[in-house]
C-alpha cells in the first residue's frame, strides 16, 4: 500500500510539476499509514485463520482471495446500480468521520481474528504435527 502511494505521489509530481513537490497533507498521510498497516494485520491474521483449516496452500490462496475480493466487489456493484443517488450520499460524508469508523472496524476486526487464532492455535499438535 504505501509503495501504491509513493508511486501516486512521483506520478503526480512528474505529470503536474510546476516548481514545487507535492506531498500528502499530514492527516491523509497518517491515515494512509494507520490504515495500511490494519489492512496488513488484517490479510494476515486472515491468513493464519484460513490455512489453520485448509488442506492445501492452493485452497488456503482461493479462499483468502475471495474473502478479500467478493465483499469490495459486491459493494461496488450496489454502488454502481444505485448510481446517482449513492454518489450524492457518498459526497455529503465526511471524510474525517469515514475513516475513524474504516478505522474502527478494523480493529475490531483485527481483534477478533486475533481471538480467534489464539483459541484455535494448539502447540503440542504444531509439534507433533
Amino acid at each position: 500500500m504505501l509503495n501504491l502511494c509513493a508511486l501516486g505521489l512521483v506520478t503526480v509530481n512528474v505529470a503536474h510539476w510546476e516548481g514545487q513537490l507535492l506531498v500528502y497533507a499530514p492527516n491523509i498521510a497518517l491515515a494512509d499509514l494507520a490504515l495500511s498497516f490494519l489492512m496488513a494485520a488484517l490479510a494476515a491474521g486472515a491468513g493464519v485463520l484460513i490455512s489453520l483449516r485448509a488442506a492445501t496452500v492452493q485452497e488456503a490462496t482461493q479462499t483468502l482471495m475471495a474473502v478479500f475480493l467478493v465483499p469490495p466487489m459486491l459493494l461496488g456493484l450496489i454502488v454502481l446500480l444505485l448510481g446517482d443517488q449513492a454518489c450524492e450520499f457518498l459526497g455529503t460524508l465526511d471524510l474525517t468521520r469515514i475513516l475513524l469508523i474504516v478505522g474502527a472496524v478494523l480493529v475490531v476486526a483485527n481483534l477478533g481474528l486475533f481471538a480467534a487464532a489464539m483459541a484455535r492455535f494448539r502447540r503440542a499438535r504444531l509439534i507433533l504435527g
